[in-house]
Order: C-alpha cells, then structure tokens, then sequence
C-alpha cells in the first residue's frame, strides 16, 4: 500500500520515499505519536471490531481517542472496558451528552495529545498497515496534510504547495472525508468542526485546504472499510439531515468568497457537483405524504446549485472528466 513520492508543486523533497523509511523504523518513543480519534453513537454492534483494528496496526505508537457523544446501547460500557484494558497512556475515553457529530469530533480533537491526527467511524474498520501507510507518506514528505486521491494509481502520488491544496479540493482530485486523511496536530488549531447535519467534515477540509503550505496525495486504496448502517454517526440519511446541506454549501461559498475570492469559480463547480450527488440521491428518497412538500423544496433548491455551476464553469482549471461533470449535471436537470 506504500507508493514513492513524486513532485508537482515542490523543487525538493526529503531522498526517503515511503517505502524506505518504512524499512528504517525508528524506535517507538522517538516516531510521531498518531492520536486516531473515534466519535461513537450507538454503535455497539461494531464497535469492538472498529477499536480492534487500531489495535491491531502494525504503527506502534498510537493513541486511541474514543468520544461517547451520549449513546444509550452498550457503546459506553465498551469504551469504559478499553479504556480500563489500554490505560491512559494508549487510551483516552470521554463520554459527553449527545450534541452531535460535529461537537463529537470537536470533543476528539480537544483530548487528542498526538503529533499527527486520523479519523475512524465507529462503524468501520482498518487494515493492519492503514496508519503506517499515512504515517511514510507525511514522514517522508514532511506535508502538513496526506490525504487519498481519487485513483489507485502511484502515479498520481504528489506533493502540493499552497495555494494548490485547496485547488486540489474544489477539484474533487482528492477523497472528502476525514477518514482518509492524516494530518499534523497544529493543523487543526482554530479550526472547529461547523455543527451542520450533514458535510461538516468536507466544510472543515475545505478550510484545512487553504490554510496548509503542503499536502501529499496518495492513491486511494482499499486498507479502510465502510460499514454502511443506520446509526453511524456520519452517514445517517433522513430527509430532515439533508436540509442543512445548504447551509454547509452556503458556508463553504462565504469562506472561499471571504478568504480567496479569486476561488469562486472553482467554490461553486464544487458546489455544483456535490448538489447534483444531493439531488440524485433526494430524488430516491422515500419520505411520508407530509414530507414532501418539504423534500420538493429542497429539491428546488439543489437545481439551483447546479444551475449555477453550469453557467459558471471554472474552464481554465478543467479537465476532461471536469467537462463529463457538466453533462452529468445537466442530465440531473432535465430528466
């Protein structure tokens, strides 16, 4: 899963490609401390397989942060038997009345003590070398922010310097979610996840984006696995969840306008292209007779979006399947 490191935005690089400081391990008090942060809500029924796969990573030096965000199945009690297991050297256990995925993950950040910070859904899980795979890269490259791109190839592993991160973002050139990212601790100070019901975490990328000198993409892999349920505290999907994804679109347009306006552009084709994912999946959505007035409007609301990016296209910044977008985007307006 390890891949070299090549350059596009940066003259010179550290000689050391991932796959040779990974055989060069240094002594565990001396390797950055990886503090993975799980926000928890009623996810009993995986949670023991979720926090087993940190443990079972072949990176020493980890710190499990585990948030309760006020679950009411046994997710508490098994943070409280880790938590015992591990001591609070490896394992930092916070249980919090229930305030959502944002403040969960604003908790995590708060008691994480490591160097370098990681994601972990209550629901999913990692393959043994996820972390050590993160850990090279941003050793090796020394990049503020590692994230996945879009593709498999190693081909497409590269090292970003500002202002071309939050590029590479609006883009879609890299994965929008935290669960794919690494990232140094100082990354995150001032920063605080946005309390939408929905993209809070792509809102907070997109602010992480414009404020690194450097970020790595690697290529995506398959060492992180998805549990798709209902309770996850990142993928619940009612109707009522996706009202706010206005809000968050709205949000991230102010701060592109506001801090890097010369970004509008590119802040409204990924609008566009994240409402058209929206509205697709609005459309499918089964909802009661006195909820579809409601899901009409938000409907309407989404096309807006859409429309705007197709009159607006950011043309000196795309590529091929940038134009494939626009198609897709206008098939999702007429059909």
């Amino acid at each position: 899963m390890t891949a070299s490191i090549t350059n596009k935005s940066v003259e010179t690089l550290s000689t050391a490609s991932p796959a040779t400081a990974s055989t060069q391990p240094q002594p565990a008090d001396q390797q950055a401390r990886v503090s993975i942060i799980i926000p928890i809500y009623n996810a009993a029924d995986h949670l023991a397989r979720t926090i087993d796969s940190v443990l079972a990573q072949t990176y020493p030096s980890i710190e499990l942060v585990l948030i309760d965000d006020g679950s009411t199945d046994d997710s508490p009690a098994i943070v409280d038997e880790y938590a015992a297991r591990l001591g609070t050297q490896h394992c930092v256990a916070v249980h919090q009345a229930n305030a959502g995925a944002a403040q969960a993950r604003n908790a995590g950040l708060d008691a994480a003590t490591g160097d370098l910070i990681m994601w972990l859904d209550a629901d999913d899980w990692m393959e043994p070398d996820w972390v050590a795979m993160f850990v090279d890269a941003q050793q090796s490259s020394g990049a503020d922010i590692v994230a996945c791109g879009k593709t498999s190839s190693a081909d497409d592993t590269r090292l970003l310097q500002h202002p071309d991160p939050l590029e590479a973002y609006l883009l879609n050139r890299v994965e929008k979610t935290m669960w794919v990212t690494c990232a140094k601790a100082q990354v995150y100070e001032g920063h605080r996840f946005e309390s939408f019901t929905i993209g809070e975490d792509a809102l907070m990328l997109c602010h992480l984006m414009w404020g690194v000198q450097t970020l790595c993409i690697i290529p995506r892999t398959d060492g992180y696995h998805y549990e798709d349920v209902s309770t996850s505290i990142s993928r619940e999907q009612r109707l009522g969840n996706r009202l706010d994804w206005p809000k968050r679109a709205n949000a991230e347009l102010a701060f592109i306008e506001s801090a890097c306006p010369q970004y509008r552009r590119l802040a409204l084709f990924d609008i566009m292209r994240g409402a058209g994912v929206m509205y697709r999946s609005t459309k499918r959505l089964q909802v009661p007779n006195q909820e579809q007035q409601t899901k009409q409007h938000l409907l309407a609301i989404l096309r807006r979006y859409i429309c705007r990016g197709i009159l607006r296209p950011p043309v000196k910044y795309m590529k091929p399947a940038d134009y494939r977008q626009i198609l897709v985007a206008l098939r999702d307006l007429l059909c």
